[in-house]
């Protein structure tokens, strides 16, 4: 799996990576009718966490050689966990409560502070912009009604944008550290116990003893669906998405990296196609400008991405127009 990951093309792991999140993302709907969103959260990170450890085994006997020595790593590998468990919870609470096109939009400001302040083109900046303004055109006019009613779901998408720079930054310090993907199993691990505090009591009644507006979950055999589905959605928006997080981050810049999630609600327009929902105009014009910003962004590169084999790798400079250079993978 690893020369698959490594040898595969960075715009065919991000079109994986996107699709996995858009399918999560329409699960997620299912679920909140039968329990509350933040619950759904809890469970996602839950099975994260479980999979990941028992899938990496960070504490067996071969690798606990690798485990980090220093206090520092351990602060930033608990600081990533906490940000995704924070991230995941208010995005969720977020989008219960405010047309999905929105929150995307005011989310991506996120990303969007990452690209500017680690950008060192202009195309780089200009891609940045274009994909906020294809964000925009995607939320339409439903981002000039916004009540005081929707107060907390900004509250909640703004938090969730600043989380999810938080989470690029630390993220990009763990592909770059070594050992990423066991040390993202201990970080999950880390910010689940966390969650767990506030969380752990609430969620599992709520699969026991289903909200008042749950249909199907209060079957006899709801329970179990209900817990089948939300592992369906960790596997695609967590399982599936931090390990292609971890490939992508030491294959391109930061700014680059940014710039790339604004691609997720062009493909969750593509995917909403199967489960009955219709676009219009504007939505396209919004996936055009998005897939532009990217295509800019990307021009700006000197060097080829590394499409090539990473299993043997090494850092190298990436050097910009501006005479700047920041370090990406590609092989020995």
């Amino acid at each position: 799996m690893n020369h698959i990951a490594n040898t595969s093309p960075v715009f065919f792991l991000l079109g994986v990576q996107t699709v996995a999140i858009a399918l999560a993302n329409e699960l997620s709907k299912i679920a909140f009718v039968q329990i509350d969103p933040i619950l759904v959260a809890w469970w996602r990170m839950g099975f994260t966490a479980l999979i990941m450890m028992m899938w990496r085994r960070p504490f067996s006997s071969d690798k606990r050689k690798n485990l980090p020595h220093d206090r520092k790593t351990w602060i930033v590998l608990a600081v990533l966990g906490v940000a995704t468990a924070g991230m995941n919870s208010v995005f969720y609470i977020a989008i219960n409560s405010l047309n999905s096109g929105v929150a995307t939009a005011i989310e991506f400001i996120g990303p969007l502070v990452v690209a500017v302040w680690t950008g060192r083109s202009w195309r780089e900046y200009l891609g940045a912009g274009l994909a906020f303004v294809g964000l925009l055109v995607l939320a339409g006019t439903s981002i000039f009604s916004l009540g005081p009613s929707s107060v907390p779901g900004l509250v909640a998408i703004i938090t969730s944008g600043a989380l999810w720079g938080l989470y690029i930054v630390l993220g990009r310090q763990v592909a770059h550290g070594g050992n990423g993907l066991d040390n993202l199993a201990l970080s999950m691990t880390m910010g689940w116990i966390l969650q767990s505090v506030l969380l752990a009591k609430s969620a599992v009644e709520g699969v026991i003893r289903p909200a008042r507006t749950a249909t199907w979950a209060k079957e006899s055999d709801g329970a179990v669906k209900l817990v089948a589905l939300m592992l369906v959605i960790a596997l695609l928006a967590s399982i599936v998405s931090y390990v292609m997080d971890q490939i992508l981050m030491r294959r391109v810049t930061a700014s680059r990296f940014s710039v790339m999630q604004a691609v997720l609600p062009a493909v969750n327009l593509v995917v909403s196609l199967v489960f009955g929902d219709r676009p219009v105009l504007l939505d396209y014009v919004g996936v055009a400008i998005i897939i532009f910003a990217v295509v800019v962004s990307f021009s700006s590169d000197e060097d080829p991405l590394p499409s090539h084999d990473l299993t043997h790798r090494h850092h190298v400079g990436l050097h910009e127009e501006d005479g700047s250079v920041e370090e990406i993978d590609i092989p020995d």
